[in-house]
C-alpha cells in the first residue's frame, strides 16, 4: 500500500483541542494566566517574556483557524517529505537544510526558504508540530562511505534531532536514511536510534 496514505490516515490523529478566535480573548488574560495557558498547551519559550510577547507566542502556536496536522522538515533536501505530506493536507511549519542551493530550490518548490544549520536554530522559536520528519545525513552509515557512524560529526546530527523530539514531543517521528544503517556497527547504531525514540514514547 501507499506508505504515505497509511502514515497520513486521519484515524491516527484525534481532533485537536483548538480554540477559535471568537471563543476566548487572550488579550484580556494576565501574564500569569497566559503562562498557565502555555503550560497547558505545551507551548515553549515563554520564560522571561513580557505579556505581549507571550500573547504573540500563543497566537503563533495555536491553530486558530484550522486543524491541519503540522510537521517540520529537518535536513529537508529538495522536499520529498514536504511533497508527500502536503499532498494529504498537512502544513509544514519549519524546514532546514545546510545546503544553500537546496534552500533556494526548496523555496521555489514550496514558497518557504529553509533555515540553515540545525545547530544554529533556536528550538523554542519553532511553532508546535505533530510530526517531525528528518532525512539526516546518510554518508556516515552508507556502504559507499567510511562507516564512521556516530563518530562522524554528520552522524551525530541524530542526537541533535533527539533534542527536538524531547523538547517538542511530537506525536510521530519519521526518519529517513540508507538501508545500511540497519547493519552498521553490527546493528548497534540502529539499536541506539530505535531505543532513543522508544524511550521517549514516540511512534
Amino acid at each position: 500500500s501507499d506508505w504515505s496514505s497509511d502514515v497520513c490516515s486521519s484515524d491516527l490523529f484525534p481532533s485537536h483541542d483548538i480554540m477559535q478566535s471568537n471563543e476566548m480573548d487572550y488579550s484580556k488574560k494576565t501574564r500569569d494566566e497566559l503562562i498557565a495557558i502555555c503550560k497547558e498547551k505545551s507551548i515553549k519559550g515563554y520564560s522571561g517574556k513580557k505579556k505581549d510577547e507571550i500573547l504573540a507566542l500563543i497566537t503563533q502556536n495555536l491553530q486558530l483557524t484550522n486543524n491541519k496536522v503540522r510537521f517540520v522538515d529537518i535536513c529537508c533536501g529538495i522536499g520529498s517529505f514536504h511533497l508527500s505530506f502536503a499532498k494529504h493536507g498537512m502544513e509544514c511549519v519549519f524546514a532546514c537544510d545546510i545546503d544553500k542551493d537546496v534552500q533556494e530550490t526548496y523555496k521555489l518548490n514550496y514558497g518557504m526558504k529553509p533555515a540553515g544549520d540545525l545547530y544554529g536554530v533556536d528550538i523554542s522559536s519553532v511553532p508546535s508540530f505533530d510530526i517531525l520528519c528528518a532525512g539526516f545525513p546518510c554518508q556516515p552509515f552508507s556502504n559507499a562511505g567510511k562507516h564512521l557512524g556516530f563518530e562522524d560529526t554528520r552522524g551525530t546530527l541524530f542526537f541533535k534531532i533527539m533534542e527536538w523530539i524531547v523538547y517538542h514531543k511530537p506525536k510521530f517521528v519519521v526518519l529517513e536514511n540508507v538501508p545500511a544503517i540497519r547493519s552498521h556497527d553490527s546493528g548497534n547504531t540502529f539499536k541506539t536510534i530505535c531505543e532513543s525514540i522508544r524511550h521517549r514514547d514516540i511512534s
